[in-house]
């Protein structure tokens, strides 16, 4: 029997999405809920829907308001929340149907639009792509928004060829829904709006466009617009940009874009796997947009009648995929949305281009046979490893430890904030700025966070542009260990790769205290009061004697105002003294030694303070400051 003939049968892609279910479902234990700490997000989001309220931290201790997940999806996992909480891992059930459902509509989108051949395998290749696989088992909004924009043009699809005013409401509220589980989904509106206009069925286009954008307004007008993490992000960008040059910046962006859809999204290859990046990778990238492009522009002109449908897919993909070649980080998962999409045309291309359906309908075999032989190995080892226990993914004696032995009024300092609180009901943050181990140490006494959680690996929520979590964590880590004083370890699991450690609060009085004369300094500071400025400097050290940074804070005051050099000087030495290792000490002393006249002791001092960066990785936004002074001397 040809592939023909078993497309147009139910055993031919029901047999395709059983295998898919099969798979989905022998992998639904692989990453537990909390794994990339996202997906605790969203969780709590339901949560927060339940109680009344959105856009709420609720890990936190006074829950406060957080534009950063839009309520789109966390909307659908509300009653499932309900339903099972705490059993958290039924959840899955989510994603999975919202995956299998977009196999549905996948197949029956190209119907007529592609042939027999090429849909069931176009059907095989979405269905059986390891990618796929894991994110029908990951509580992530990517399954929602691929339902969501293929169920929004499956619509379109139908109101194209047998228009109906049910059509209108239905697009318009798809719309609404799709805009608001990810910021991307946004762009399925004016998408949508293109393909309408192009086939002037105008009361359509405003009347859907309308809806969706009426929803959209309303659902914003009680957050801000842009949110955390779209604000965030163009922080980021704006910081990379002016780093690299533009030119470069969206260079490197746009191949790492396409290298990752090509190699990882749909050839299922790590980059650092078998294939190097290098010349073989960049030529099958140069393939796939090569064959993307002939058969994109095939599906246009041999489909007039879906010429609307075609233009408001495509124009979607290029706002979809134009966003993320700006956006400062790119991860395997920000494409999964738009694969079935770039597939159907890849497809079409090869078809085009004489590579394969040559001569033989029946010639899709091969290519069946070739995805099952790529990604079956792919999927083998994803069932394997999901059936293997690990205990770093979710790491349950800790949790239980934390449980029985952490109060529920205290806060924890860790990675993946959500996914602690999610388990425990204790509250978590991520976020604590603090240049150096003194202003680590009084953040968390002024923030009341008790216990710091270190853990292997640090999944956040909530991006820092111009931060390298991994060197956070890092310093973090540096500075408790080098200051028992300050932390206790009070749980240590090697087994799990986890250690919590205690904020000592004992005897921290006169620190804070200390620390807040040394900060009201730096506001007098910029307010020109020098003579309050060191006074109040003078009482910081009064309060605590070894307090390095109300130490260097008289130093750059004695640098501004010109005034104290030789008493700036001294307590300089001495901070270094205390903290042989601080940098910002270091080239504080240099400039006031320089001042006085003494350019070889303030080269020595520059060159130490460069060793000491590179070193310990504290203040590194220095080093280009360092290597112009000792440049000018």
């Amino acid at each position: 029997m040809r592939l023909s003939q078993i497309s147009e049968k139910r055993w031919g892609w029901g047999g395709i999405l059983a295998i898919a279910a099969l798979l989905y479902g022998l992998l639904l234990r692989r990453y537990p809920i909390g794994t990339y700490n996202d997906d605790a997000a969203y969780v709590l989001g339901a949560k927060a829907l339940l109680q009344g309220h959105y856009y709420r931290s609720l890990n936190l201790p006074d829950h406060p308001f957080v534009n950063l997940y839009p309520p789109g999806f966390p909307l659908i996992l509300a009653p499932f929340v309900k339903l099972f909480q705490p059993a958290w891992s039924y959840l899955k059930i989510v994603p999975l149907s919202f995956m299998l459902m977009s196999c549905l509509c996948l197949f029956k989108l190209f119907e007529e639009w592609l042939d027999p051949v090429s849909r069931l395998v176009l059907l095989a290749l979405f269905a059986w792509n390891p990618l796929t696989a894991t994110f029908a088992g990951l509580v992530m909004s990517e399954s929602c928004l691929l339902f969501a924009s293929l169920a929004i043009f499956l619509v379109l699809k139908k109101h194209l060829l047998r228009p109906g005013w049910a059509d209108v409401w239905i697009l318009g509220g798809l719309m609404a829904w799709a805009s608001l589980i990810r910021f991307e989904g946004f762009f399925l509106i004016p998408a949508v709006a293109l393909g309408l206009g192009y086939e002037k069925r105008w009361k359509t286009f405003s009347l859907s466009t309308f809806l969706a954008l009426a929803v959209w307004s309303l659902i914003h007008a009680a957050a801000p617009i842009p949110n955390d993490h779209v604000r965030f992000g163009i922080v980021s960008i704006a910081s990379d940009l002016s780093q690299t040059g533009g030119v470069r910046y969206f260079g490197h962006h746009v191949l790492s874009l396409f290298n990752v859809l090509v190699m990882s999204n749909l050839l299922a290859i790590q980059l650092n796997e078998a294939i190097p990046v290098g010349y073989l990778s960049f030529l099958l990238m140069v393939m796939g947009i090569l064959f993307m492009g002939v058969g994109a522009w095939q599906l246009w002109m041999k489909k007039p009648q879906f010429r609307g449908l075609t233009l408001a897919v495509g124009f979607y993909c290029t706002l979809y995929t134009g966003a993320h070649a700006i956006w400062p980080s790119v991860e395997i998962r920000y494409l999964v949305p738009i694969v079935p999409f770039i597939m159907a045309a890849i497809i079409e291309g090869v078809k085009c281009v004489g590579l394969l359906f040559f001569s033989l309908r029946s010639a899709g075999i091969p290519l069946l046979v070739a995805a099952g032989l790529v990604y079956g190995h792919k999927d083998i080892n994803a069932v394997r490893s999901a059936w293997r226990p690990s205990s770093e993914l979710l790491p349950q004696e800790t949790l239980t430890w934390i449980n029985a032995h952490v109060p529920k009024t205290t806060t924890i300092l860790t990675a993946g904030a959500e996914t602690i609180y999610l388990y425990t009901d204790v509250f978590a943050t991520g976020n604590l700025s603090a240049r150096d181990a003194e202003e680590f140490h009084y953040q968390l006494l002024a923030h009341h966070i008790d216990y710091i959680l270190l853990q292997p690996y640090q999944f956040y929520s909530l991006p820092m542009p111009g931060m390298d979590i991994d060197r956070l964590w890092a310093l973090r880590r540096q500075w408790i260990e080098n200051d028992p004083g300050a932390f206790a370890e009070v749980y240590a699991n090697r087994h799990e790769s986890r250690q919590i450690y205690e904020v000592n609060v004992a005897n921290s009085v006169k620190f804070q205290q200390a620390f807040q004369e040394y900060l009201s300094a730096y506001d007098a500071m910029g307010k020109g009061l020098w003579q309050d400025a060191f006074t109040k400097l003078d009482s910081a050290l009064r309060f605590d004697p070894a307090l390095t940074s109300a130490m260097n804070g008289y130093g750059v005051a004695c640098l501004l105002s010109n005034q104290r050099t030789e008493r700036g000087i001294q307590l300089l030495q001495n901070a270094l003294k205390i903290r042989p290792d601080y940098a910002l000490a270091m080239l504080n002393l240099a400039r006031l030694l320089h001042k006085r006249g003494d350019k070889d002791a303030s080269r020595h001092y520059l060159e130490k303070a460069s060793d000491s960066i590179r070193r310990t990785r504290e203040f590194e936004s220095l080093l280009p400051v360092i290597d112009r002074e000792k440049a000018a001397l």
